[in-house]
């Protein structure tokens, strides 16, 4: 059947009156019959047809193009008939296979059937061992693919007539080419089904002599690859024709006619080129340099086509149709092996940046290894060039990788990072959080294995809060918050994890794996509170937010500090430093440090204005905690610390005996005297030559010396006083300075001038004080009288003071 569909299609036909090539085979009972609308047999035909060795199809020269065996291929229909009638134009003879020269002498005779006019019959007598069921589903399985490389043939239509009067029939035509660029698309319809082929031309030039080819020198070579309606690849099982199918070469699908089906992979092409086969046509004859050498320009064919489908929209998916893992046969074996080896050096593959290199030169990254656009992580501007486009689909790796591109390994991977941070490390800081994440969700399987957990450790990968990035061996890596909600505050000296990046749970999950911790809250307390005790510690160094977080996480952390750790706190201006027990905390209280100092603030030194709202939930305890642990004076400091255990009279507090009324210090030293007893009352624990008890006696020899305004006017020396209650007041009989304080009987006056030496009683003293400063003056002897039996009451066992 395949000998008449190639002798049809040699045929000529009237296409230019509009007539369709087409072939109508039926067959019946007993006889096959074809019937072809050519233009009819001439005197040549009949004398070709009748010789072995002659043949009037076209294409003889020095090169060939749709070529059969000479003389050959009619003689193929005496395999199942005995007599064979044949009726064209004029002509209408027989063959009989078994008279004398019965298949090159024709019989003259009449046509045994009815004739169709414009058309040429063989009408067939099948002998009596053809296996009809073979002949029949031969016929049946007739492929309209077998089209595609037909010269002329466009139709062939089929009947089958069985013995229970039922008829079979299909229809195989080839619909108009389309042209697209220098390729054309054919269409099929095999029945209802249609399909499309992309098929291009190749010439294979420089050919070997060949007896059979004589003066041949090029031939042609026709690739057709399915594709689906929108002109992408649609994958199929194909064949090989040698003009017509060939055998099966040993791949996993094939047609269920052996013969008609030579496979070079799953095989998603057509492949058409003058192969010369042996003499049962059954296979490529492999002994001929000819059948070589086409079959290297087979290669470069298919070398040729994927660069041309490179320049159009099926650029990222051709590869389906090479041959990728598979076995191979036969004369085919050596094509696909020369193929695979030719396509590594060929630049026929799209690179991430867009050019197109050899295969070798590229790798392929499994998506684990790509974000989620299937762009390499690992990809610079510098290294993209490297990289397999993501555009190729995944189901093509094994096709690719045929081909020499690289797979991904989690080793090349890291390796490749590695260069990355190396060469380019401001692109890999600043790729955003999405892309850091995949990374960590990439790396955190790897590190199962114990050498690539080592060299992923010895990456800078981990953001840190201070904008640095770390390697696990650059010490260890804390993450910033604990179970209790607190956060490491900022300017700490740990390698803290970035508030981003420990946020994300893949980040922080290959983190932990790499070795980061939770931190301690009390080793974090210490360490803040040994930083700004240290004599190296430059506190100009932090920044403003950083010592108000560290003070934060220390009040949050409830740790107090003893009185003897220092901690520096941003002074008001925001550009200077100092310690938190130099500082006051701004306050609206009446006799606050900010009231009292009013306009010469400058010259005192309190906290910037950040600190006095950074607990807002929780404000009343924040500045509480700032004046008991950190030591914030919110009211003038008394002292200031001269050592571990002594302390001196403070400037702030000389500044307000000078400048401010004495009325409002001494209430300051009333209200506030909770504050200031500890550095005026002695420890009676202590020695009284106890350092500590020395500088209280200083102090309270300080404040019973300061100037206080009496009742009268006058500036007096506060232990030359006395605290004016009804009692004493009426005693004196106006002849006692008073100090000018208001409410003189609130009880708690009398702690306050009780330690610093102002009267509080009608003792001896107070009384010689009176009788002295009568002196001078015109006084009665009523009034002296009243003195002087005061002063013999209260005088028996102090007679020499009296006198």
């Amino acid at each position: 059947m395949l000998e008449l569909i190639q002798n049809a299609d040699d045929n000529s036909y009237n296409t230019a009156s509009g007539t369709t090539p087409t072939l109508d085979i039926t067959l019946y009972e007993d006889y096959l019959r074809v019937d072809c609308n050519e233009t009819g047999f001439t005197p040549r035909n009949v004398e070709a047809i009748c010789k072995v060795g002659n043949s009037t199809k076209a294409g003889v020269g020095n090169v060939t193009r749709y070529v059969g065996e000479k003389g050959i291929g009619f003689k193929s229909v005496f395999k199942v008939a005995d007599v064979v009638y044949i009726n064209s134009r004029d002509y209408s003879f027989k063959f009989e296979k078994n008279g004398p020269l019965g298949m090159i002498a024709p019989i003259w005779c009449d046509f045994p059937a009815n004739t169709n006019s414009g058309h040429t019959t063989i009408y067939m007598h099948l002998a009596n061992d053809c296996n009809k069921e073979d002949l029949k589903r031969e016929i049946l399985l007739l492929d309209s693919r077998m089209l595609i490389f037909l010269r002329q043939l466009r139709r062939i239509n089929i009947r089958v007539e069985t013995a229970n009067n039922v008829t079979l029939s299909r229809s195989l035509s080839r619909l108009p080419d389309a042209p697209i660029r220098s390729a054309f698309v054919v269409t099929l319809q095999q029945d209802s089904k249609v399909s499309k082929y992309i098929v291009t031309n190749h010439t294979a030039k420089q050919l070997p002599s060949e007896p059979k080819r004589e003066g041949v020198q090029e031939s042609q070579i026709l690739l057709a690859f399915p594709v689906q309606e929108n002109l992408e690849p649609k994958l199929e099982q194909q064949q090989v024709y040698a003009f017509l199918p060939v055998r099966d070469y040993g791949l996993q699908v094939c047609f269920r006619i052996k013969y008609m089906c030579v496979c070079l992979s799953k095989e998603q092409f057509l492949l058409q080129a003058d192969f010369l086969l042996v003499a049962s046509r059954e296979d490529v004859n492999a002994s001929l340099d000819w059948n070589r050498a086409l079959r290297t320009s087979a290669i470069d064919a298919l070398i040729e086509v994927a660069k041309w489908f490179n320049t159009g929209s099926m650029k990222y998916t051709w590869p389906r149709y090479f041959p990728g893992k598979g076995n191979v046969s036969g004369f085919f074996e050596a094509f696909k092996e020369s193929l695979l080896k030719r396509i590594v050096y060929e630049k026929v593959l799209e690179s991430v940046d867009g050019q197109f290199v050899a295969p070798s030169w590229l790798m392929w990254c499994p998506s684990q290894f790509c974000d989620k656009d299937g762009r390499p992580l690992t990809a610079t501007t510098k290294s993209s060039g490297r990289y397999l486009s993501p555009k190729y689909k995944s189901d093509d790796r094994e096709t690719l990788i045929t081909f020499g591109v690289q797979e991904m390994t989690g080793k090349e991977f890291i390796r490749e990072l590695s260069n990355m941070i190396k060469e380019d490390p401001a692109f890999f800081c600043n790729q955003g959080l999405e892309w850091h994440s995949l990374l960590a969700r990439a790396l955190s399987p790897l590190c199962s294995d114990g050498q690539l957990f080592r060299q992923i450790s010895a990456l800078q990968l981990v953001p840190l809060r201070d904008k640095r990035w770390a390697s696990v061996e650059d010490g260890t890596l804390f993450f910033p918050g604990d179970r209790h909600g607190l956060t490491i505050p900022d300017g700490v000296d740990l390698l803290v994890v970035d508030n981003d990046a420990a946020a994300d749970p893949f980040r922080r999950h290959l983190y932990r794996i790499l070795g980061a911790k939770d931190f301690s809250v009390t080793s974090l307390c210490k360490l803040i509170i040994s930083t700004h005790n240290n004599p190296q510690f430059n506190p100009k160094s932090a920044t403003n937010s950083a010592l108000l977080s560290q003070a934060l996480f220390l009040f949050n952390a409830r740790c107090l500090l003893d009185k003897s750790q220092r901690f520096w706190c941003v002074q008001g201006d925001g550009t200077c430093r100092s310690f938190a027990s130099r500082l006051y905390l701004g306050s609206d209280e009446s006799l606050s440090a900010s009231k009292l100092f009013g306009a010469a603030g400058d010259r005192f030194h309190f906290l910037h204005s950040s600190y006095e709202d950074a607990a807002p939930d929780d404000k009343e305890r924040w500045q509480r905690w700032l004046v008991d642990s950190l030591r914030v004076a919110i009211y003038p400091r008394l002292v200031l610390p001269s050592s571990r255990e002594t302390f001196r009279f403070s400037e702030d507090f000389e500044w307000l005996l000078m400048h401010r009324p004495s009325a409002e210090f001494l209430v300051l030293l009333r209200d506030q005297w909770h504050i200031y007893k500890p550095y005026v009352e002695n420890d009676d624990i202590q020695r009284k030559d106890h350092a500590t008890n020395v500088s209280r006696k200083l102090i309270r020899e300080r404040l019973s010396f300061m100037a206080v305004k009496c009742r009268d006017g006058i500036m007096r020396q506060a232990a030359k006083t006395y605290l004016p209650t009804y009692e004493l007041v009426v005693a004196a009989k106006g002849c006692i300075p008073f100090v000018d304080v208001p409410n003189p009987q609130d009880k708690r006056w009398e702690l306050v001038f009780h330690t610093i030496g102002v009267g509080l009683k009608d003792d001896l003293h107070f009384y010689l004080e009176a009788l002295q400063t009568l002196k001078g003056r015109s006084a009665t002897k009523v009034g002296v009288g009243n003195f002087l039996e005061q002063i013999q009451a209260r005088s028996s066992s102090k007679f020499a003071e009296v006198k």
